[in-house]
């Protein structure tokens, strides 16, 4: 525990508190405060911790800035006047609070005292150092009476065999277990007791303990053939009183404390008999110092049910503080992850196996142990050359229950009435959480029946635990459910035959269905599974419909994906109907812009879907529905470099909404035509439509447009595709306010794919004004959200952005792989950012001199979009490479930047004719040409009125002062 006051990080269980509140931290968040409050008072650099939490990935500071800003926000800190974390400018943080590590409980004066963890445990360190300091206190001469409390398979015995291990073998202490046994009638009075004893006499040592017993408990003794031959003959005829068996063994048990330090375990109390509990809790109410620790471990889940005396003699016990309890909780995902390691040393499983094996044991160690080896028996977990490997794909790892943990949860609900039974399988028909409103319609019973029988069986902490009162917008309350464990659920739904799970699907979806009215969509994922279970496929596929556009609507794309997809597979069941033809297309057009953000508008995918739904509306004949299938196949025309029937399809989407004179439908028909025209190298033109775009954007700012056109909305696209087209068309400065103007509005807008789109455009004027370390800052967070959220394209298009000048990024190595991705990839997002991208990557190759290198790159920009997008800067960047491959080709060099020129100047492009200009008026400078080089700068360079501080403008001006 490290305290930094008010706040407490508990390590162990990766948790931040201030007092008794619970302060929420992502993981990756957790662990950069964790790793500065280690390092206090220390600089830590931004590449250390970028080195030590994201080894192996490559991400950038902005992601670093992300964390350390939500750190702050929870620890109320500053940056200008920090309490906790201090920004040491373009370095790194340092931690500057006060910061005190909690100490375990003080150990005794013999190392042999300290706490061990045995092989195989993990994750219970702080249980370890409770039961250490319990025995520290024992020691101390506190007597000290401990239950270990908690469900089947959660490590009550591995974690006491293992506090216990490193006791074995001490002369200064006396260690003996009893085990209680599931009796057959009566069952023998003090038999783990009899059982510790008995072990006791018989370790080394042990004929101490007779000797004692036979002093200070005969009766005892007289109980136990075989030890007593060697005493006092009397013994054999001893009688007793309960009343004196109990005064005798504490006397006993006491005596043997003075000499040594005595621990006793009894394992499974639940099962103890009445005798046992009686002197547990005489030995707990006697009054004096003894150096005794008497541990119990026991199942609560089985006292409850079985009325065990054990609840009132522990609640007795706590009242008066003569006892003390420790329920074990699960395992967290983290200790997961350290068995794995222990069990299979050095091995290179990916990351996502132990959050998969968490999440399906619910950390519940037992299980857990038998997951992993059924794993390893069925061969998806085995060693390759002597490293550990998973042998097949992480979506392909079935973690199946191990049988005789199945066969355990089947014994507990065996054991229920069968009402309770009944109950209890209908409940895993709601799901792992459910109102019992739903289960009492699936069993038609009485809600108050069913509530109070659900109630009772989580007060017993009996597959079931309460999750308060749910009130449906009908008017319905009820109790709320959940399971204890996701296997419980899952054991208890595999009882039940197939037609009642139906049937139980069908009513509970109906009763929820009803329940919510027209919210019904606030369940929708919910419903659809019912109803599909149900077999009532119509409705699953009306409610899986919904999950996904309320899924898209929250850019869940690989949620609403797989909501969507599922939907179109269960249409394939129905008859081919017209109304099942037209929910197939709306089905369509609701999933294309989840697949063309997490695919790509070029995809193969993306292009297929628009094309299945573009044949139905054909064949329907259905006009409603046509613009938005059209406005899908402009999208796919133009990202894929299809610039002519791009601009055909914009114009169709043009008249269709001028002819239905909608608003929407006109703003995304200029929505098709501004970048389609931008990218043919008519900047002039589409400024037009976005101007266009602007005026319509005040008459309908409709939160949905995003969510149906290409996922991203127009209303920030037009602003930002300003700017692009102000900084081509030669206004730097305005072009900046464009697209500030964009970042605004995507604070209002908070759409992930709408403010990835604004920030790369953002970095890319930048990157064009020359401000590379502004550029570079902005692409990170276009990559850090682009992991994120799990958008492609954007990555490397971004990291393009971060490689020119003095902050190089990528080696030589992976500067091809970046190139290889991007050609690679060239049919799946936007052609002209890749073309740009293309002759960023040759300016990089230039830049460290590999010029071949950088004619390879432009060389892999197709033909048919060469003269497209960015066309004077190719021309202008091939001149600059052949003079630098060889300085006498000028003219080749000069024939490519008059042809550059010749571009810019038709297209009316000033920032790429200025370029081009330059660069010849530097060529005719070295021939001596002063005269044509001054008139052909400064003719270009007089024509601009703003941004006289950016790279290109200060380049002229310091060439024509040269020439001067």
């Amino acid at each position: 525990m490290i305290s930094f006051p008010p706040f407490r990080l508990d390590s162990v269980n990766e948790q931040l508190w201030r007092g008794k509140q619970l302060v929420p931290l992502q993981p990756k968040t957790f662990a950069v405060l964790r790793y500065l409050l280690e390092r206090p008072q220390r600089l830590v650099t931004k590449d250390e911790l970028l080195d030590a939490l994201w080894a192996g990935v490559h991400v950038g500071e902005a992601v670093l800035k992300t964390h350390l800003r939500e750190i702050r926000q929870a620890l109320g800190d500053k940056v200008k006047a920090p309490r906790f974390i201090e920004t040491v400018h373009r370095r790194g943080y340092r931690f500057i609070a006060a910061v005190h590590h909690s100490p375990a409980p003080a150990p005794s004066a013999s190392p042999r005292s300290r706490p061990a963890l045995a092989s195989g445990v993990v994750g219970r360190h702080v249980e370890l150092a409770w039961l250490h300091a319990s025995l520290l206190r024992a020691e101390a001469g506190q007597r000290q009476i401990a239950f270990v409390t908690g469900e089947p398979g959660i490590g009550k015995t591995t974690l006491v065999k293992a506090f216990l291990e490193p006791l074995h073998g001490r002369s200064d202490l006396w260690l003996a277990w009893g085990q209680c046994i599931e009796p057959y009638g009566a069952g023998e009075a003090y038999l783990p007791v009899l059982e510790a004893l008995r072990r006791l006499c018989r370790a080394p040592g042990g004929e101490r303990v007779v000797e004692v017993l036979g002093r200070q408990a005969p009766s005892w003794l007289a109980q136990m053939p075989g030890l007593w031959e060697a005493a006092d003959p009397e013994i054999r005829t001893a009688g007793a009183t309960p009343a004196r068996m109990l005064r005798e063994i504490a006397e006993m048990l006491e005596a043997l404390s003075e000499e040594r330090l005595l621990v006793l375990w009894f394992e499974d109390l639940h099962l103890a008999d009445y005798s046992t509990l009686d002197l547990i809790a005489y030995l707990a109410r006697r009054s004096g110092p003894a150096r005794l620790l008497v541990l119990g471990t026991y199942r609560p889940v089985e006292v409850l049910v079985r009325g065990h005396p054990l609840v009132a003699v522990e609640q007795d016990l706590l009242l008066h503080g003569q006892c003390a309890g420790l329920p074990l909780p699960y395992l967290v995902e983290r200790a997961v992850g350290e068995y794995l390691d222990g069990r299979c040393p050095g091995h290179r499983f990916p990351p996502g196996l132990t959050p998969l094996i968490h999440q399906r044991t619910d950390g519940n160690p037992l299980f857990m142990v038998n997951v992993v080896d059924s794993l390893v028996e069925r061969g998806a977990v085995h060693q390759v050359d002597g490293r550990w490997q998973l042998t097949v794909d992480l979506d392909e790892v079935g973690v199946e229950v191990p049988e005789n943990v199945v066969r355990m949860i089947e014994r507990e609900i065996d054991r229920l009435d069968p009402l309770e039974q009944r109950v209890l399988e209908a409940a895993s028909v709601a799901g792992m959480e459910f109102s019992i409103a739903a289960v009492a319609a699936a069993v038609e019973e009485d809600l108050v029946r069913v509530e109070e029988m659900c109630t009772r069986l989580a007060r017993r902490g009996q597959f079931l635990q309460l999750k308060g009162q749910v009130q449906w917008p009908d008017g319905t309350v009820a109790v709320r459910c959940g399971f204890v464990h996701g296997l419980y659920q899952e054991i208890a739904y595999e009882r039940i035959g197939g037609a009642r799970q139906a049937r139980w699907h069908q009513r509970i979806g109906e009763r929820e269905e009803t329940g919510y009215g027209d919210r019904a969509g606030a369940i929708a994922p919910e419903l659809a599974v019912h109803f599909e279970r149900g077999r009532d496929y119509r409705r699953a596929v009306r409610y899986l419909r919904s999950a996904g556009e309320n899924a898209v609507f929250r850019s869940a794309y690989r949620e609403a994906i797989a909501h969507l997809t599922r939907a179109l597979a269960l249409l394939q069941k129905l008859p081919e109907t017209p109304e099942v033809l037209a929910e197939t297309v709306e089905t369509r057009i609701a999933l294309s812009p989840a697949l063309i953000a997490l695919k790509g508008a070029g995809s193969a995918e993306v292009e297929a879907s628009y094309l299945s739904a573009w044949e139905l509306v054909d064949r329907l004949g259905d006009e409603s529905r046509r613009f938005p299938v059209l406005w899908g196949l402009w999208f796919v025309n133009y990202s894929r470099g299809r610039y002519v029937a791009a601009r055909e399809a914009g114009q169709r989407l043009l008249e269709v909404a001028h002819r239905g004179d909608d608003a929407e439908q006109l703003l995304e028909a200029h929505h098709a035509l501004w970048p389609t025209l931008s990218a043919m190298g008519e900047p002039a033109a589409a400024i037009l439509h976005i101007e266009q775009g602007l005026v319509l954007d005040d008459r309908t700012r409709h939160a949905s447009q995003p969510f149906l056109y290409g996922g991203h909305d127009p209303s920030v696209c037009c602003r930002y595709y300003l700017g692009l087209t102000r900084w081509l068309l030669g206004h730097p400065d305005r072009a900046v306010g464009a697209l500030q103007d964009a970042l605004h509005l995507v604070e209002e807008r908070k759409h992930p794919l709408t403010t990835v789109n604004a920030l790369w455009f953002n970095a890319w004027v930048h990157y064009q004004r020359g401000e590379r370390e502004t550029a570079a800052a902005i692409a990170d967070r276009v990559i850090a959200m682009s992991a994120e959220h799990g958008f492609t394209g954007w990555p490397d298009a971004a990291l393009s952005l971060t490689c020119v000048g003095p902050g190089q990024r990528l080696d030589t190595r992976a500067l091809a792989e970046l190139q290889g991705r991007l050609v690679s990839a060239w049919t799946g997002g936007a052609i002209w950012r890749q073309v740009f991208c293309l002759c960023a990557l040759a300016e990089i190759h230039a830049e460290r001199g590999r010029v071949e290198e950088a004619l390879g790159a432009l060389a892999s920009i197709p033909d048919e979009v060469r003269e497209a997008f960015y066309a004077p800067e190719i021309h202008r960047i091939a001149g600059e490479l052949m003079l630098r491959r060889m300085p006498s080709a000028t003219d080749d060099a000069e024939r490519h930047f008059r042809t550059a020129i010749d571009l810019a100047r038709a297209r009316g492009e000033s920032s790429l004719e200025l370029r081009a200009a330059t660069s010849l008026a530097r060529v005719w400078q070295e021939q001596g040409k002063h005269e044509e080089a001054r008139g052909l700068l400064a003719g270009v360079y007089r024509w601009f009125t703003e941004g006289f501080d950016t790279a290109d403008l200060c380049a002229a001006r310091s060439l024509l002062d040269e020439i001067s």
